[in-house]
């Protein structure tokens, strides 16, 4: 498949009222708690609104957003607080709708809770796009 533009590679790590970014390219992280809080005892992503604030806050801090010209990215999430199931249908959507509101083309989720190294996290977002 033919792509005009480079996707940039981020990958995403949500936790209770946190959200940690990597730009896989540079390795340059940026993590920010919410000041408005998006997650219940219940579920991490239960305001869609405060936690789409912070992913853009942090993407433009990182100098990955723009208004007029936006970037284009290949995201993997991981939801870093255990649960005892796998994500529900909601949460997959949820995910989904955040990465795509601020750019993304590709996102894919991963369920397991250990923390990836940034080559671990590459080899995994590669693997997922040439399936």
């Amino acid at each position: 498949m033919f792509k005009l533009f480079k996707r940039t590679p981020l990958y995403i790590k949500v936790y209770k009222n946190k959200i940690e970014i990597t730009n896989l390219l540079n390795r340059e992280t940026v993590s920010k708690n919410a000041i408005e809080k998006f997650s219940t005892e219940r579920i991490i992503v239960s305001k869609f609104q405060p936690a789409l604030k912070l992913i853009s806050e942090i993407l433009v801090e990182m100098k990955l957003y723009r208004r007029y010209l936006p970037y284009s990215f290949n995201i993997l999430v991981q939801q870093m607080t255990k649960f005892d199931d796998e994500f529900s249908d909601i949460e997959k959507r949820a995910y989904r709708d955040l990465c795509e509101q601020v750019g993304a083309n590709e996102v894919h989720l991963i369920s397991n809770h250990e923390k990836l190294t940034i080559e671990q996290a590459t080899i995994e977002i590669k693997r997922k796009d040439n399936y």
